[in-house]
């Protein structure tokens, strides 16, 4: 049955859906061993903290903005979903435009922390800097 293409085209075209979430669910995987890859690399942070503040409470704002419109939509309707997916990559663009992307609650489902800090850099004092680290017990 599947040794022709013709069953596995017909089963991707069906399964639409679950194989857009799979690549996407591969991509994810991906991203995430490159940025832990990137992290492994920075051990040496060339800065002195002046002041620290916890921010960890953002990710439930940014869980809250997304799941409220997904508890609103019927699912049923395709004008529904067309309407939700726009929905859901405005939302994403402008979290991107404004640097808000480290309030991902994902990133707090892996084990990081995000704080904002004031400090001596090589190139002068920077105020509300944002960072996003894995704290590591010793």
């Amino acid at each position: 049955m599947f040794n022709e293409w013709v069953s596995w085209k017909m089963l991707l075209v069906v399964n639409l859906i679950p194989v857009i979430s799979i690549i996407s669910l591969i991509y994810c995987l991906y991203a995430y061993k490159r940025f832990d890859f990137d992290l492994k690399g920075a051990t040496d942070i060339p800065f002195e903290i002046k002041k620290i503040e916890g921010i960890n409470y953002e990710h439930l704002t940014f869980l809250a903005t997304y799941v409220v419109p997904l508890i609103s939509f019927d699912f049923d309707s395709g004008r529904q979903m067309i309407v939700l997916a726009l929905l859901l990559t405005v939302m994403g663009v402008i979290y991107v435009k404004t640097d808000l992307f480290y309030a991902n609650p994902s990133l707090a489902l892996l084990g990081f922390h995000i704080y904002r800090v004031n400090g001596d850099f090589k190139t002068g004092v920077r105020e509300s800097v944002i960072l996003v680290c894995r704290v590591v017990s010793r």
